[in-house]
């Protein structure tokens, strides 16, 4: 029962939180904001050397959701809720599909604890250090090699973790996965929200079907859904990152999509060590194309918020199982290194057990769509390809064994892309929407 009542505390607390000051967001675009602010939150709490203690935070959690209950009713007499509409049978279809496929991850979720190797030393180890010790600021978290191979990694998802933990009292991995359903939850939300700006809901639940019932979400794997790593909140946020930036690129007189671009670009850094350079890459091609000084005001902004992490980062010591990345190991691999990537990378996108047809329908629905083709397309095209590059250079530079090291980032990596490619292949089908119902 304990866990339950935290399960539903913790959740409540990052959707209102998000919903303060961006109610008019969907679930999915609230829920994020609310993850990125409480966990970044946490984390400066502990910077000013405080420590976060179960029972106290128990206590302004439950004061924090009455006074937010009580709000939330007050506002709702003033705002008249819509009625409810049907839907037709096709979104019943792909709703119930994905219903199935949500209920499937809750399983894998409720079955196990935390059990891959990542989810276990990496950041359950960590979060259960925050629970007892209640700062970052504990030697193990200084001592290298005390802790796990990568102590300065980035500390949202065992802040998550650390959250559930605290207001249950105790450690309770058995649970703790199902919160990384709801971030699954979360990010289908957010997607479907944003192609329902130009598509049906039909439409918009087909092509999230398409993506959110890939097999290797659901695989026994790192890729999993829920299997207690940072890669799927990582792309949740990632795709928050660009999906702002798009709104911005389409309407730059609004600056609320910048600020809630900072807010997913804090929960991007703070998640994974590749999210600060591609949330650069998204802020400096957003610059390029369209040349506004909010942009570099907002992306200022953004670095001071995040001088606090990247003060504690570098104090933190660096991962000791490997050398750091190296050009030279890049130049030294040469172009064989640049053709084994290449083909490695072919391999894994035509993993059926992992794609399904996903990497060979995106590519033939881009060239069916490209009869129109306009410049915002031009915006994601870019960052996909930056970010490929980025992690074709990372991959390269790595002085570990090539093929290893592919075979077990890559099919983890490529669920960082395939948003991207989704949206990019949805957007290029707009202006075809449009002459339709034009004609």
């Amino acid at each position: 029962m304990r866990s339950l009542i935290a399960f539903f505390g913790q959740n409540l607390v990052y959707l209102s939180v998000g919903s303060i000051f961006f109610a008019d967001l969907s679930l999915g675009w609230r829920y994020g904001i609310g993850v990125a602010a409480v966990n970044y939150g946490f984390f400066l709490w502990n910077a000013l050397g405080l420590r976060i203690a179960s029972g106290p935070l128990r206590g302004v959690t439950a004061v924090y959701l009455l006074v937010y209950a009580l709000l939330f009713s007050l506002r709702r007499h003033r705002h008249r809720i819509p009625p409810a509409k049907f839907i037709d049978w096709h979104s019943g279809l792909y709703l119930f599909l994905l219903s199935v496929y949500g209920l499937l991850a809750v399983i894998q979720a409720m079955a196990l604890p935390l059990y891959h190797l990542d989810a276990i030393i990496g950041f359950g180890l960590k979060s259960k250090l925050l629970i007892h010790a209640g700062t970052f600021k504990f030697p193990y978290f200084y001592e290298r090699g005390i802790i796990n191979p990568v102590p300065n990694y980035p500390l949202l998802v065992p802040y998550g973790q650390a959250f559930f933990y605290w207001l249950v009292g105790a450690v309770r991995d058995d649970n703790v996965r199902i919160w990384h359903a709801v971030i699954g939850a979360a990010w289908l939300s957010m997607i479907v929200a944003e192609l329902r700006r130009h598509f049906t809901l039909r439409t918009s639940l087909l092509w999230a079907a398409l993506f959110f019932t890939l097999p290797g979400l659901y695989r026994d794997n790192e890729t999993q859904l829920v299997s207690g790593i940072s890669d799927i909140p990582f792309a949740f946020f990632w795709t928050g990152v660009f999906l702002s930036g798009l709104r911005y690129w389409k309407n730059p007189r609004q600056i609320r999509p910048l600020t809630v671009m900072i807010l997913f670009s804090i929960g991007c850094v703070f998640t994974k060590s590749n999210g600060t350079i591609l949330t650069a890459l998204a802020w400096g091609l957003l610059y390029a194309q369209r040349r506004k000084p909010e942009i570099l005001k907002m992306a200022l902004l953004l670095g001071l918020l995040l001088v606090p992490w990247f003060v504690i980062q570098s104090g933190l010591p660096h991962d000791f199982t490997t050398p750091r990345l190296s050009f030279d190991t890049m130049a030294a691999r040469g172009w064989q290194g640049l053709v084994f990537y290449s083909r490695a990378m072919i391999r894994i996108l035509f993993d059926r057990a992992t794609w399904g047809i996903f990497w060979v329908l995106m590519p033939a629905l881009f060239m069916v769509s490209m009869r129109d083709h306009r410049p915002i397309n031009n915006y994601l095209a870019l960052l996909l390809a930056l970010q490929l590059i980025v992690y074709g250079a990372i991959i390269l530079m790595e002085p570990v064994d090539l093929g290893a090291f592919i075979g077990a980032q890559m099919p983890r990596w490529m669920f960082h892309v395939a948003p991207l490619a989704l949206f990019l292949i949805s957007e290029s089908f707009v202006p075809l929407i449009s002459q339709k119902e034009i004609a």
